[in-house]
């Protein structure tokens, strides 16, 4: 199946980042945590594949992971880096996720 044509697995994988600002750390590299963010958006990208009830195959597991990492970076680009933020200084809802759940600071 072409996981453009799923709307379920696309909001969850919009819904994605929030779930990388849990994992990800404030005290961590930014290629650290884009790796989280990475193995966050493939373990989406599985999950949605396996969702389909076939087996689990790079055929169609790819272009889940793919889907997932494209919806996951543009609404994490688009809107939840920007939201919440304001011009007092205040970060965005992500950054306040990212500093309230992180265990390395």
């Amino acid at each position: 199946m072409d996981p453009t044509q799923n709307a379920a697995f696309l909001a969850f994988a919009a819904l994605a980042p929030i779930l990388v600002s849990l994992l990800k750390q404030s005290g961590l590299s930014t290629q650290w945590n884009a790796l989280i963010a990475l193995a966050v958006y493939a373990i989406v990208g599985i999950a949605g594949a396996l969702a389909q009830g076939e087996a689990l195959s790079p055929q169609n597991a790819v272009p889940f992971i793919a889907a997932s990492v494209v919806v996951g970076t543009a609404a994490y680009n688009l809107f939840w880096s920007k939201v919440g933020g304001d011009e007092e200084g205040n970060g965005s809802i992500d950054d306040r996720i990212t500093n309230a759940t992180s265990i390395v600071k």
